[in-house]
């Protein structure tokens, strides 16, 4: 327990279970993802899970992104007044 505490520790608290697992298995442990997680749950430790950050308010004025590729010009065929032709 103290080998997952260290590891806790060095990686600023912020590893899981599958990371201190495979941590402990590259320097010759034998101990399964399971048991790391028993042994964090006993301990009283958890992972810092952070969130990636997503923009979820743009900007409204367009203006500036939108162009006139086609370089369209856009008339109107008659004159309208109220919905009635003139």
């Amino acid at each position: 327990m103290q080998a997952i505490q260290t590891i806790y520790d060095d990686n600023h608290q912020i590893y899981g279970a599958p990371k201190i697992a495979k941590e402990m298995q590259k320097k010759g442990e034998k101990i399964s993802q399971r048991t790391v997680g028993v042994y964090m749950r006993e301990m009283g430790i958890r992972a810092c899970y952070i969130k990636p950050y997503v923009k979820t308010t743009f900007d409204s004025d367009f203006s500036t992104k939108l162009h006139n590729i086609l370089k369209e010009t856009f008339r109107q065929a008659s004159q309208m007044r109220h919905g009635v032709q003139i």
